[in-house]
């Protein structure tokens, strides 16, 4: 089980968190909340580390390894939408949890995005339920089941019949 929290943090919204649970190997994909103007520059940073950058040229958007000076440890799992901004985390792993921002910048202003992000793998205990196994519980079950019958039965006889033996009756 993967559970991702996205706080996303746009202005008035600011308290505002998505919480959302996905399978481990799913993609969760980091929405970036504006349309792209082809000569907005977004930026996209891990815990303060460079991992997806667009600009106004298509040819020159990068993710991960791609990118000058970004970390590399999400090598060809980061997808970016060039027309919203979007990041998608392919097979996200639990060392990929943490803090996601998004810096836009205009020619008119600059906008941050934050994501929060918890990654939790699904290892969980399990036992291996054989035929032998049921066969066992399912006997046992039907022996407690008439023990249940029989005791009550008896209790019934001789609590409304009076026929008890004498020990019992004190």
């Amino acid at each position: 089980m993967l559970l991702v929290c996205i706080s996303d943090v746009p202005g008035a919204e600011m308290n505002k968190t998505q919480t959302k649970s996905v399978k481990e190997g799913e993609s969760v994909t980091l929405d970036s909340g504006v349309m792209k103007n082809p000569k907005d520059l977004m930026t996209w940073y891990f815990n303060d580390t460079l991992i997806a950058k667009i600009n106004g040229d298509p040819s020159r958007i990068c993710t991960d390894d791609q990118c000058e000076n970004a970390d590399v440890r999400f090598r060809n799992r980061l997808k970016l939408n060039h027309q919203t901004g979007s990041l998608t985390i392919m097979n996200p792993r639990t060392t990929d949890s943490g803090l996601y921002h998004l810096e836009i910048i205009t020619n008119s202003s600059s906008i941050r995005r934050r994501h929060i992000i918890n990654i939790v793998s699904q290892k969980g205990f399990s036992v291996p339920i054989t035929d032998h196994v049921v066969y066992f519980f399912a006997i046992a079950g039907i022996c407690v089941g008439v023990l249940l019958v029989v005791a009550g039965e008896w209790h019934r006889k001789c609590t409304y019949k009076m026929k008890c033996p004498a020990s019992l009756i004190k």
